[in-house]
């Protein structure tokens, strides 16, 4: 009755989710449209359809997560196999989340990455990677964010440290739950951010035969440590690097 009942949650949640998407990328489209041409600094048209399309792609990023968290619960979701040299994924990640991270008056610094070709599920490597980096950059204001990666005996170990708000001790065992509900004596937004991702990063890690880990402590930032089991590649001459985006 259980796995009755699950598999018919994420079919109603698969057919959901495409009805939702349609609309929701009409809307994207079309404000996309509208947006062209208008001044960002005197138009109020432009501001106003700026936060239509950013609501779209929120509840967007919503809705493709609960796909896929439906998925991994269901135990629908695959693992494929992509040969991809990691220190060019870390030096891509790296350029992209820099300038948001200055954002907000943080310090980054990437430390040099592995120049090793690896054989792993390429997506949702970085899907988690972008997580832990996201979420270091949202809760971390004039401070500073480290992103190192290694591998070492066929095992990748990524990690992102911030100084950032912190999670209190006893947030961070519900912290990878679905809806958990924090405490609000603290000062961590953790545990009260309606994101799925640390939930999908931690599933993911599991997925992949990983895991992901989490030190901490509150108003002095935080560390997180992804470990996930990659092959490396021994004949390079083979078979030719695939890159893949997310």
């Amino acid at each position: 009755q259980v796995e009755r009942a699950m598999l018919a949650k994420s079919e109603f949640l698969a057919k959901m989710s495409h009805e939702l998407r349609n609309p929701l990328n009409s809307i994207i489209g079309y404000s996309e449209i509208l947006i062209e041409g208008l001044d960002p600094a005197k138009d109020q048209k432009y501001r106003d359809l700026t936060s239509i399309r950013s609501a779209g792609h929120r509840l967007l990023e919503l809705i493709n997560d609960l796909l896929d968290l439906s998925k991994l619960e269901a135990g629908k979701m695959e693992l494929h196999s992509d040969r991809i040299n990691f220190n060019d994924l870390f030096e891509e990640l790296s350029a992209k989340w820099a300038p948001v991270v200055a954002e907000s008056g943080n310090r980054f610094k990437a430390e040099p990455a592995p120049a090793m070709e690896i054989i792993c599920d390429a997506p949702k490597l970085r899907r988690v990677i972008e997580n832990l980096l996201s979420n270091a950059a949202k809760f971390t204001k004039g401070g500073r964010i480290l992103f190192a990666a290694s591998i070492e005996s066929g095992v990748l170990t990524v990690a992102v440290e911030d100084s950032g708000v912190g999670i209190a001790e006893g947030e961070i065992e519900g912290l990878f739950e679905t809806f958990g509900n924090s405490d609000q004596e603290t000062a961590s937004n953790y545990g009260d951010d309606v994101r799925l991702g640390l939930p999908l990063a931690h599933r993911y890690c599991r997925l992949m035969g990983g895991e992901l880990s989490v030190k901490s402590k509150l108003g002095l930032g935080s560390r997180f440590t992804l470990s996930v089991p990659v092959k490396l590649v021994a004949d390079q001459t083979k078979m030719p690097i695939e890159k893949r985006a997310a």
